[in-house]
């Protein structure tokens, strides 16, 4: 473990700073009215490993996944934390890859420079 002193939270608050905005997933679930699955076309669901029909009246745990943005500076302390400058670097790494992995993958969350523009789809 590496202690963090004052001079390493300056730096570390540096570096989040030149890394680009970037999404995350994130797994959830949200309770679903039956009747709004079945409004979309959403007949069955799998219920303790058991395909069951979907009652309008019941209420459902439906995963979902939801988008949130990084947070550079807390998961640069986790790094440094961990594995000093070495892991802090393999963070910094590893994060042009993430960026072009939600890119590819939520194409519409980003601009045509590639900049994340947040979760909401454009109206444009």
């Amino acid at each position: 473990m590496w202690r963090i002193t004052t001079e390493i939270t300056k730096q570390i608050h540096v570096v989040a700073n030149q890394l680009p905005v970037l999404p995350n997933e994130k797994q959830g679930t949200r309770k679903v009215m039956g009747i709004e699955l079945i409004n979309q076309g959403h007949l069955e669901v799998m219920k303790n490993k058991v395909v069951v029909p979907v009652e309008a009246t019941n209420t459902y745990d439906v995963p979902f996944i939801e988008m949130e943005t990084v947070n550079h500076v807390d998961n640069l302390r986790q790094a440094y934390t961990n594995g000093g400058m070495l892991a802090v670097h393999l963070y910094i790494m590893n994060s042009a890859a993430h960026h072009e992995a939600m890119r590819a993958k939520y194409p519409h969350f980003f601009d045509e420079a590639g900049k994340y523009k947040g979760n909401e789809p454009s109206a444009n």
